[in-house]
């Protein structure tokens, strides 16, 4: 009985997912457009927690190309280490996410990375683009996980990492979260240890990596919350995972692919395919177009929606 409760699968669709992150997304609009992502890092510990998570990743295994940051919804963590000088593409289902950070981005720095509308189960990537891969709690958004994993695996190099840290399921706060999203209309969902691991083995990845990490509010989200309720539930979490985090803590993964890694100096834009025909994609006037000329693709703020219809 047990073991059901933990493994219950809900049947949201990547739509569905799209539609609520938007809609949650531009709730928010004069928020994300006001905030600068950089100075944000330096005056909210939570949110430096994670960038710094991604930032000691690249560092640890350099390269010098380019980082495909999966689900980057806003992407201000792909801002700050783009600032930082590391060759980030951010991607994500929700174009209006990733406009606010193009915009963002551009007032505030003048700084311009490379986004990109996509479905990571249809990636519009040649094989063999990316050093290294970036999904921080992503996987547990995904309809099809195998599906994307195979995708991943197929647009990295050889020899090139994969960074992830995800829900831990047995963590019951975790649990309760799932039905609460559930009927907010998102895909949620929570690996084991093992199943995470197996995941990654059975699309190929080797395994460079694997933990788990206590989960800590910082003090800054905690003081943020709605409620005192909120506040002091928040402040027992952090407690409760420091001390448990086997329990109540996040799985942190590190894969490879297997082979030789070979530098490569690229243009992302000579990567791009068709997701339909697998075709090369070539930029005419304000929509790219594959070789033979049968599928078009639309751009919203200059940026290319990448998505098979």
């Amino acid at each position: 009985m047990l073991k059901k409760l933990f493994n219950l699968k809900f049947g949201i669709t990547a739509e569905e997912e799209k539609a609520f992150q938007q809609k949650t997304i531009s709730s928010l609009k004069d928020r994300y457009l006001n905030t600068d992502s950089v100075k944000k890092y330096n005056n909210d510990d939570g949110y430096k927690l994670k960038v710094d998570d991604i930032k000691l990743f690249l560092e640890k295994y350099k390269s010098n190309g380019y980082i495909l940051d999966i689900g980057s919804n806003t992407s201000g963590e792909s801002e700050n280490l783009y600032h930082f000088g590391h060759k980030m593409v951010a991607t994500d289902i929700n174009e209006i996410a990733l406009s606010y950070s193009k915009i963002r981005s551009k007032n505030f720095r003048n700084e311009q990375m490379d986004y990109f509308v996509i479905d990571a189960h249809n990636m519009p990537f040649q094989n063999e683009t990316f050093d290294k891969i970036v999904a921080y709690e992503v996987l547990h958004h995904m309809e099809k996980i195998d599906t994307a994993l195979k995708e991943m695996f197929k647009v990295l190099k050889s020899g090139g990492y994969l960074f992830t840290v995800e829900p831990y399921a047995y963590n019951p706060y975790r649990r309760l979260s799932e039905v609460r999203d559930y009927f907010r209309g998102t895909i949620e969902k929570s690996f084991s240890v093992s199943k995470l691991k197996s995941l990654f083995i059975e699309n190929g990845f080797e395994i460079v990596e694997l933990k788990k990490v206590s989960f800590v509010y910082p003090e800054q989200k905690i003081k943020d919350s709605r409620s005192m309720t909120r506040r002091f539930l928040k402040r027992i979490y952090t407690k409760v995972s420091e001390k448990f985090p086997s329990i109540f803590g996040m799985i942190y993964l590190v894969a490879r692919k297997p082979g030789e890694f070979e530098e490569k100096d690229i243009n992302i834009y000579d990567k791009l395919k068709c997701p339909q025909t697998n075709e090369k994609l070539n930029l005419e006037k304000d929509y790219y177009v594959n070789k033979s000329n049968t599928v078009k693709y639309s751009t919203y703020n200059d940026i290319p929606i990448l998505i098979k219809e």
